[in-house]
């Protein structure tokens, strides 16, 4: 798998095209989980918490980070999304509680709420959305209000994830 900040030089706002159909096939994705990060220091706290270098990420852009505990084990691989609002993470929602819990032991004077937002699904879009991360090419993400049901397969999308690299890490790994 590519390092989290390889994406980086390929993801930015020119990266996120309009959708070249209005019929873009999204899968709902229901292993992964949304988080969302407000306040004037969300990006700086974020920033110092994960692996990737979110300094250089464009408003829009998207990239893999993960998120260690101080000693180095990593707990857990993130797509970070630079939002006009703050950043948005994804991560596998059988560990959002523990990113959650390991990210709230460092808010001390910071201005930053943390929020999973269990009223948003994520999808993986066939073509790019305006408003999907898109860290590796072919992989776009996006968030929607929850809804029943998708036009597409989840096993096949992990499929497509796995053969670009991308192996979200759960409890049991």
């Amino acid at each position: 798998m590519p390092g989290p900040t390889a994406a980086l030089a390929r993801v930015g706002a020119d990266s996120l095209l309009t959708p070249r159909s209005p019929s873009a096939c999204m899968t709902e994705l229901p292993y992964l989980a949304v988080i969302d990060f407000l306040g004037a220091d969300a990006l700086d706290f974020l920033h110092r918490q994960v692996s990737a270098d979110l300094g250089k990420l464009r408003t829009s852009g998207a990239c893999f980070a993960y998120l260690c505990r101080p000693n180095g084990r990593v707990v857990a691989l993130l797509l970070v999304q630079r939002l006009e609002q703050g950043p948005r993470v994804l991560c596998h929602r059988d560990l959002a509680d523990t990113v959650l819990a390991s990210l709230q032991r460092f808010v001390l004077r910071d201005d930053v709420e943390i929020r999973r937002r269990d009223d948003l699904q994520v999808y993986g879009t066939e073509q790019a959305q305006a408003d999907a991360a898109e860290p590796l090419p072919g992989l776009a993400y996006t968030t929607r209000a929850a809804t029943s049901g998708s036009g597409g397969d989840p096993d096949d999308w992990r499929r497509r994830e796995l053969a670009a690299g991308v192996a979200w890490l759960d409890r049991a790994r």
